[in-house]
Parts: structure tokens; C-alpha cells; sequence
């Protein structure tokens, strides 16, 4: 038998003929002599009506591909323009493009702002996942971005006091011996310790650490892991440990202690790795020491009396100096530091300075007014004032403003919001955007868009 020629050219068209012409004379290849004139009438006509079906196919399809790329260019061109417009009428930069943007959808967006809250039994107004945390006399409530809450723990303490890190949440009573520790949504069982507690902090990793009042020292660190092994214990015999800081690792604690020499006030610093009983570093600074924080793998920002000093590893450096100036406010970020200065006494001139993880200045801002609240965040500072909100961002110009703020207490700031804590109420705002509050209620809690 002959093998069938296979040519893009000249193909093979006996099975398709002899379908066409419904007869079995034209496929016998082996057997009886076919006229060419037969087959080269049926290829011609066969070819025909595949060309027929062929072009009558696009017409089917053209349709659906049309409409997928007017949809998909449509799409396209609004994405464009609201680009444009938001750069040319609202944006010197791009955070400011995307502070407009959320701005708009906060506007927009149907939420419970402002919120009911019993102001006078407020303890603490701090950031929390996506929004922030309120602690009162009796219960630690937790708020979303969009306004609604849960108590997530209640307690009967006499001083209550809360450190947060990630989702991870301490509540303490400070001079006495309980606290709890909430981990998501999970609360773990009240502890009960066998002295008084000085101060707590917790990391994003679960680990805790606390100091107590010692019963044959002036106070014990502990350190616990986040399944609550105890990884770590020191007893300071003459001073006080009143500041603690985890490392982001949950392998090193910084502790900062108080004691008294030559009747005045003297702070220690001491670094402790987990896996040895001594001191990693220990050093005497010539400050009172207010807070410390572990801002790098080995670098801690201290917050002194008198002067921001830098522990980079083993080597203790003053990155500045107060002077003339004292401070008022202070707020760590994931990687650095803000704090607030007031020029006198007297005076309403005050600094923003923001520093790195490696104690540099990266931007000092002057402002005019009475400082009553501050709270920063990795791109921008909320200040308080009497009557308003600043917001100064992370290049050190002025991103936001919020004008006729009555009775307000607090402010958190906790990405590109901001909440701010008046008589009975918190209301939210962005950032990124100008506004006058309204003397009616407003339902958006967003304020009134200036402009």
C-alpha cells in the first residue's frame, strides 16, 4: 500500500471528498484508477466552503472580543483620570495621592464614626491592629476602622495599664500583682504574681517581660516565652527596673533602672541575652531614664530628662541634647522616634523632630500652640492641639489639618487615620486631608472635606 503524501501544499482531502460527494469510488487509493479531474473538482469546491465557514466564524466571535477590549480600555482611561486629577488638584506627592484617595473613601464609606465613649473613665487611647484600643477603669475594648467594638477583656484593677505589640495586647495593675495577656482574640487565664508589679512590655512575638518588686533585692526582671516558659531572670539589688524593651527577635531585653546617689537620681542601662546569666551591657548614663526601645536587631533609642541618647550594640551615644528646650510629648514608631519640645516655659513654640533607628534628625518642624496630645506613627505625627489636629509628615511639612476640634483629650494615629478623643466621643479622620469639623453632628464622622 502507498503512504499518503503529507504536504501543507497538497493535502489529503479523500476522506472530506468522499463525505462531499457520498459515494465510496473516490477513497479506493489501492484500487481502481480515480479521475484527477474528479478530485481536483472536489478539493476546489471543498475548499470553498471551508473558506465560507471560515470567514463566517470572526463574525461570531468579533463581537465578544470587542466588547472585552472597550470594557478592559475603559477601564483603563478612568483609572487614568482620577491618576491626573488626584495629582494635579490634590497631590505634590504621591502619599498625598493615596491620603486623597482613602480621604475620598472615608467619605464615602457608611461607618459608625463618631463613636459614644464615657471620656471621664478613659485611662489609656492607644493604636491597635487597624485601629486602636481603649482602656477604662473595668474593661479593654478594642475598636475597628470602621467603628465598631468588642471588650475583649474585663478586670477589677486598681491601676490599670496596657502595652501593645502587633495583635498581641498586656494588661496590668500597676503597684499590685495581676495581669492578662490577650493574643488575638484569644485571652489567656489571669496571672497572679508573688510581688508588686513596676512596669510590663510584651513583643510581636508573644514574649513578655515584667518587673517586680523583690523580696531580697529592689526588683526581679522575668522573661517569658510566648508559650509561658520562663527564658530569663535577673534580681537588680540597689536599683529599680522602671523601663522594659523586648528585642524584635524575643532573644535580648533591655532593661533601664533607677536608684539614688549622693541625693540625686542615676539610671542604668542593661542588656541581657537570654542565653547568659550576665549582662550583655551594662552601663551608668549621666540622665534620668523616662523609656527606652528597641528600634533596630542591637539598636535602642532612649528617651531621657535631658537628652535622646542611642545604644548601637555596646556604644552609648547623646544624639541630642534639650538645652534650652524641654520635652513634652514622646512616641516610638517601628523605626525610630518622635518627640515634642517646648521652646520655654511660657511659650507656645514648639519642635517636631523626628529620628531614625540610628538617632539621626531626620525632619524638625515648628508649630505654634498648646501641645495637649501626640501620637506617631512610620509616615506621619497626629499633634493636638486645643482646638486642632496637625499632621506632620514624614518629610516635615504639614500633610493634614483638623480645625474646631472641641473638648478634645487624646489623639491616636494608626495609619493613614486619625482618632481623636473628645468629651464622649471619638470621631476619625485622614490624615492626608483638610477639615472643619461641623458644630451638627455629621454621620460619616469623616468631618466636612474643606474645598
Amino acid at each position: 500500500m502507498r503512504k499518503k503524501k503529507k504536504n501543507d501544499d497538497t493535502q489529503d482531502f479523500s476522506d472530506d471528498i468522499n463525505e462531499y460527494y457520498d459515494t465510496d469510488k473516490l477513497i479506493n487509493i489501492d484500487g481502481d484508477p480515480i479521475d484527477p479531474e474528479d478530485i481536483k473538482k472536489a478539493e476546489i469546491r471543498l475548499r470553498k466552503k471551508e473558506n465560507e465557514e471560515n470567514e463566517s466564524e470572526p463574525e461570531n466571535k468579533n463581537p465578544k472580543k470587542k466588547k472585552t477590549v472597550f470594557f478592559v480600555s475603559l477601564c483603563a482611561l478612568v483609572l487614568v483620570v482620577l491618576l491626573i486629577v488626584s495629582y494635579v488638584f490634590f497631590a505634590p506627592d504621591f502619599k498625598s495621592v493615596n491620603g486623597n484617595v482613602r480621604s475620598l473613601f472615608l467619605s464615602l464609606s457608611t461607618d459608625s464614626y463618631p463613636v459614644s465613649v464615657d471620656s471621664d473613665s478613659v485611662r489609656a487611647f492607644k493604636p491597635f491592629k487597624n485601629a486602636f484600643v481603649l482602656l477604662n477603669d473595668s474593661t479593654v475594648s478594642q475598636y475597628s476602622s470602621s467603628g465598631s467594638s468588642s471588650d475583649i477583656v474585663s478586670f477589677d484593677y486598681s491601676s490599670p495599664q496596657i502595652v501593645c505589640a502587633g495583635r498581641n495586647l498586656l494588661v496590668y495593675d500597676r503597684g499590685e500583682n495581676k495581669f492578662r495577656i490577650i493574643r488575638g482574640s484569644r485571652s489567656d487565664p489571669e496571672i497572679e504574681l508573688p510581688s508588686k508589679i513596676i512596669t510590663c512590655d510584651i513583643s510581636k512575638t508573644g514574649y513578655y517581660s515584667f518587673s517586680t518588686v523583690g523580696s531580697e533585692s529592689a526588683s526581679v526582671l522575668s522573661v517569658y516565652s510566648d508559650s509561658g516558659e520562663k527564658v530569663f531572670e535577673f534580681n537588680s539589688a540597689d536599683n529599680y527596673i522602671s523601663c522594659i524593651s523586648l528585642s524584635k527577635n524575643s532573644r535580648r531585653v533591655a532593661a533601664a533602672s533607677i536608684g539614688a546617689k549622693n541625693a540625686s537620681l542615676i539610671s542604668k542601662i542593661n542588656v541581657f541575652d537570654f542565653k547568659y546569666n550576665q549582662a550583655y551591657v551594662s552601663l551608668d548614663i549621666g540622665d534620668v531614664i523616662v523609656s527606652v526601645k528597641y528600634v533596630g536587631a542591637d539598636k535602642i533609642l532612649i528617651v531621657g530628662k535631658n537628652g535622646i541618647h542611642l545604644l548601637n550594640d555596646k556604644e552609648l551615644t547623646t544624639v541630642y541634647t534639650f538645652e534650652g528646650d524641654s520635652l513634652e510629648y514622646y512616641d516610638f514608631y517601628d523605626n525610630g522616634l518622635c518627640i515634642v519640645t517646648q521652646s520655654g516655659a511660657d511659650s507656645d513654640e514648639n519642635n517636631v523632630i523626628r529620628f531614625d533607628k540610628n538617632g539621626e534628625i531626620k525632619t524638625k518642624t515648628k508649630l505654634n500652640g498648646k501641645v495637649r496630645g501626640f501620637s506617631a506613627t512610620d509616615h506621619y505625627c497626629a499633634v493636638l492641639f486645643s482646638d486642632s489636629v496637625e499632621c506632620v509628615g514624614y518629610s516635615g511639612d504639614i500633610t493634614g489639618k483638623i480645625d474646631n476640634i472641641k473638648y478634645a483629650s487624646d489623639v491616636t494615629a494608626n495609619g493613614d487615620c486619625v482618632y481623636v478623643l473628645s468629651v464622649n466621643s471619638i470621631d476619625r479622620f485622614s490624615a492626608y486631608s483638610d477639615y472643619s469639623v461641623q458644630k451638627t453632628e455629621h454621620t460619616t464622622g469623616s468631618g466636612s472635606l474643606e474645598g
